[in-house]
């Protein structure tokens, strides 16, 4: 690793939420807006199986 290279810091949002809070449209809208900026998008449904807990 060439350590004489810059850091480039990396912005990361998360977005969390209940079922039907809306989080797709804010994350569609967010992508829409956002011009010139590519995101990197993970999407994790753990929703599933919580209520048994």
């Amino acid at each position: 690793m060439n350590n004489n290279q810059p850091k480039i810091a990396k912005l990361v949002t998360i977005i969390s939420g209940f079922l039907g809070a809306g989080k797709t449209p804010f994350l569609n809208e967010y992508i829409t807006y956002r011009k010139g900026i590519r995101p990197f998008v993970i999407e994790n449904e753990t929703s599933q199986g919580l209520e048994k807990m």
